[in-house]
């Protein structure tokens, strides 16, 4: 949760997947039960040096967690 401090029963907040089928694994993750978060979409992620062009979507796993799933384009 964001601290140093140790918790019991602590949980991910956000979990990021690379895969190579984000709207494939999007689609199985809602079928599974997850919420929709983020509908799969083009993105631009910008950094100092470069900027990485993605594919992108995230849904709400069984914890309330942000379940990330991304493709470098």
């Amino acid at each position: 949760n964001g601290t140093a401090d140790a918790q019991s029963n602590a949980r991910f907040g956000h979990i990021a997947l690379l895969t190579d089928d984000v709207d494939g694994d999007y689609e199985k993750a809602l079928k599974w039960g997850a919420a929709d978060q983020m509908k799969p979409a083009d993105a631009e992620i910008k950094g100092d040096a470069e900027t990485i062009k993605v594919r992108i979507a995230f849904v709400k796993g069984p914890d309330n967690e942000s379940v990330e799933f991304f493709k470098v384009l």
